[in-house]
């Protein structure tokens, strides 16, 4: 059965081709491409949903995201995308929705994501995959994997380590807290991530530790906060403990 975020991903390979056929010039930038997908079909892209288009197109080597210090990401649509799309999306679909495709092309998408199931299962195929989804698309969109072997050194780094243990502080508060908001969101999930807090303020408090013990696990977490809480403090709160903790690579 074809997962949601194959048909998302087949759909933005349609979008980009259709872009390239008109001469309009392809996207530059990972906003430049979440609009595009977002105009092309009417929906609406979290970044939980980007993350997850681009992590299928970098596995099947048809683009790369490129953090700019400045620009913000950057992506490089390959040759690939135009010159062996059709057998891509073989690899991707079933048989009966690459029929489809070829006869309905954008309609079928239209249909497909009209469909309120659709969203719910994608939102449960993220969910149920981002301990290795949502961190491999992570680190990939921040371009930052060579870097998540180095060692930290707390005598190196103590003033940024004492601000994101502050900030850990603060999280396991906001998401401990007998809220009825944070409870129907996450729900059995709290203790968990309660505990995976209290596991990075262990391991930061330590003389020396990897990058990649500390954002392996809670880079995803952190996602997940900032997306289900979107316009939030805990969102807020989780984005920037994520921005600290970048600051170390």
């Amino acid at each position: 059965m074809t997962k949601p975020s194959e048909y998302l991903a087949v759909a933005t390979i349609l979008a980009l081709q259709e872009m390239d056929q008109s001469n309009n010039g392809l996207p530059a930038h990972v906003d430049e491409l979440q609009i595009l997908v977002e105009n092309i079909y009417q929906i609406s892209l979290k970044s939980s949903r980007i993350a997850i288009i681009l992590n299928r197109l970098q596995h099947l080597g048809m683009l790369e995201v490129v953090r700019d210090s400045y620009a913000g990401h950057l992506i490089h649509i390959k040759k690939s995308l135009f010159e062996t799309s059709s057998d891509k999306i073989i690899q991707i679909l079933d048989p009966h929705v690459i029929k489809a495709v070829a006869i309905g092309g954008n309609s079928l998408f239209q249909r497909v994501f009209s469909n309120p199931e659709f969203w719910t299962n994608l939102e449960d195929e993220i969910e149920s995959s981002h301990l290795d989804l949502e961190t491999q698309s992570h680190l990939e969109y921040k371009s930052i994997i060579p870097a998540a072997d180095r060692l930290v050194r707390r005598d190196d780094n103590q003033p940024t380590l004492t601000e994101i243990k502050s900030k850990l502080s603060e999280l396991s508060i906001l998401i401990g807290s007998q809220d009825n908001e944070v409870g129907d969101k996450i729900g059995d999930q709290r203790d968990v991530i309660v505990k995976e807090i209290e596991l990075a303020e262990q391991v930061i408090s330590e003389p020396r530790f990897r990058f990649a013990s500390l954002i392996g696990w809670l880079a995803p977490v952190l996602r997940f906060l900032a997306d289900k809480f979107a316009g939030g403090a805990i969102a807020e709160a989780a984005k920037h403990l994520l921005e600290l903790i970048l600051t170390l690579v």
